[in-house]
């Protein structure tokens, strides 16, 4: 009888089936609480999103000189590191307010809508609020790629047929700030004391506790 050759496929399942038992109920229900406690504390959103502010704040530059002069550059990438921050935000936000309640159904948790998310969040936002909220979700693409998917997104944020356009103006930096503190004053009136722009933390030296506190980002950004 003719042997058959054994692949990497057989011996992967092979592998699977002797070295991979189900997990132990126990088990996972050890893992599905901590998940939860990550999940519902509202500093593990609140750290992901200051780190996101900080990267976005260094990438953003003005050129000293030549031709562009005076200009911000690197916008694409600054405004797609701003909109992953405004996703964490918004997601601790939620979760803060609703609890674990909000965790199953999960899909929610997924989404990448900042218009939805700030609607769940239950912050009033005004009419150039979610035009800011909805160009900062197309960022997510345009900051890694020149073109989406397809050409029809592509055709109608051109065009102008489309509600979501990946424009950027000078106004959107300040809006950017004064947007952010806003969401860190619904924390704070849960309870949840932040500055998103406060690159704050401890450490220790020898036989005592240091805090260091570092203010990432300007109040205002200038235009001109």
């Amino acid at each position: 009888m003719r042997e058959r050759k054994v692949t990497k496929r057989d011996t992967a399942k092979e592998h699977d089936a002797t070295e991979k038992p189900g997990m132990p109920m126990l088990e996972a229900i050890e893992w599905q609480e901590r998940y939860k406690t990550v999940a519902l504390f509202p500093y593990s959103w609140l750290g992901r999103a200051q780190e996101l502010l900080y990267c976005a704040n260094i990438v953003l530059e003005k050129p000293g000189s030549g031709p562009l002069k005076g200009l911000y550059q690197n916008i694409g990438v600054y405004m797609m590191l701003t909109g992953y921050a405004f996703e964490n935000l918004l997601k601790g936000l939620i979760l803060a307010k609703e609890g674990e309640k909000v965790l199953s159904p999960k899909s929610w948790l997924f989404t990448h809508d900042l218009c939805e998310l700030a609607n769940k969040a239950d912050l009033k936002c005004t009419e150039a609020d979610s035009n800011l909220l909805g160009r900062l979700e197309l960022f997510a693409v345009q900051g890694r790629y020149p073109i989406p998917r397809d050409w029809k997104p592509y055709k109608t944020q051109l065009d102008g047929t489309s509600k979501k356009r990946g424009e950027w103006s000078s106004h959107d930096l300040n809006h950017i700030v004064s947007f952010v503190h806003r969401i860190e004053g619904e924390f704070k009136l849960l309870g949840v004391e932040c500055d998103a722009y406060d690159r704050s933390y401890y450490y220790t030296s020898s036989d005592r506790t240091i805090y260091v506190k570092r203010r990432t980002n300007p109040v205002t950004y200038t235009t001109g």
